[in-house]
This record gives C-alpha cells, structure tokens and sequence, in this order.
C-alpha cells in the first residue's frame, strides 16, 4: 500500500454550530491494496467542534464511480473521563481525479453514534450532550504524489 501526505478541508452546513474548520489541514493519502489510485484519505485535524478536534477517514468503494463512505469523529483525548466518543458515518457521493488525488465528497445526514466512554464501557451519550444529531456537507482533499 502507498502513503502520501495531502490537504483536505471540511464544510459542514446546516445546524453545526461552534464548527471552525481548518483549511488544508493535515491529511495522510493511502492506496487502494496492490495500486496507484487513492483509496482512502485521513483528515487528523478538520477543525475544532467547539473544544474538540474533528477527524475523518473518507474511503473509496473498489468500484468506479460507486461513491464511498466517510466517518467522523471527536478525538477522544479531547474528552473529558467518561464522557462518550460521538462519531458520524454514512455514505457519500465522490467526485475525484481519475488517480484519486484530489476530489470532493458531499454527504449528507451522517447520523451521531456513540463509542466507548473514554475510560468505560459502551457509550450512553444522549442527543443533549452538545454534540450535532447528524452533519452534512462537503470533503475535499488534494494529496501529494506518491
């Protein structure tokens, strides 16, 4: 597998409130296994989500032009001890290079779960913790070639 470094940016729309998102932050560009093209991007620094970082792994479907699959979520060394660890997921429509190495994902609605507390067991956040029900909005990235 190949690995490169990249850029990526997040505009989230809608009810996210206290987002400020970090243009071209950080981003780590691996390989679809045994070729060339992009097959998933790694945001480590989105932005701040009021206090907390917003991180991000965007893959690829294996086949062309069938979209992906974005997660986000909160870095758990923001949280306080046994607090949940909420994170979005969900599919999203790609529009990339024909390589991969630069591209916009648009998602929408990727509804809240709960991880682990930090610290415990299963999560039990409820939606009044703070945290957006879903987010919506757009990915775009640009990685270095390999």
């Amino acid at each position: 597998m190949l690995e490169s470094a990249g850029t990526s940016t997040i505009d989230l729309t809608g009810a996210v409130q206290s987002f400020a998102p970090h243009d071209n932050g950080a981003t780590v560009c691996r390989s679809v296994p045994d070729g060339r093209t992009v097959g998933d991007v790694y945001g480590s620094n989105l932005g701040a989500l009021g206090s907390a970082t917003l991180r991000g792994t965007l893959s690829a479907s294996s086949e062309v032009g069938s979209g992906g699959s974005l997660e986000l979520w909160i870095d758990g060394g923001d949280l306080t001890n046994g607090a949940d660890q909420p994170f979005w997921s969900g599919p999203a429509t790609i529009q990339a290079s024909p390589d991969g190495f630069m591209g916009v994902a648009t998602f929408s609605r990727l509804a809240r779960e709960s991880g682990p507390a930090k610290g415990g067991a299963t999560g039990t956040s409820t939606p009044t913790d703070g945290w957006p029900a879903t987010m919506s909005g757009q990915l775009s990235w640009t990685c270095a070639a390999w």
